[in-house]
């Protein structure tokens, strides 16, 4: 996914982390514009940018994030390959899908 910025970059950590929390708004309105609704007991991270959805019979984990993370040779190709113009930022997206489950009961 890729966010245009308007502002120029300023290399501030407030600044960084506002406009990911940004692009991961961004991006999680689209998901909801899909038809995803959020799971039943989401037992997810909202604070990591970290978000359960369903669709149909499919549990999706999605997660939003800049930079290499996971090392993973796929998400390094990817990286190298993406071609950014000033102002452009690059992030990427994790799913991790399951069959749909029905919500457990928390035993805390």
């Amino acid at each position: 996914m890729r966010a245009r910025r308007s502002t120029p970059h300023r290399g501030t950590r407030h600044g960084d982390a506002y406009r990911s929390r940004h692009a991961a708004r961004v991006f999680y309105e689209k998901v909801r514009g899909a038809g995803w609704t959020r799971t039943p007991d989401p037992r997810d991270s909202p604070n990591e940018a970290s978000l359960r959805f369903r669709l149909g019979e499919t549990d999706c984990l999605f997660n939003v994030y800049q930079g290499i993370l996971l090392g993973t040779d796929s998400e390094i190709e990817v990286t190298n390959a993406v071609e950014t113009r000033p102002g452009d930022e690059l992030y990427h997206v994790l799913v991790l899908c399951v069959p749909a489950m029905e919500a457990r009961e928390r035993h805390e």
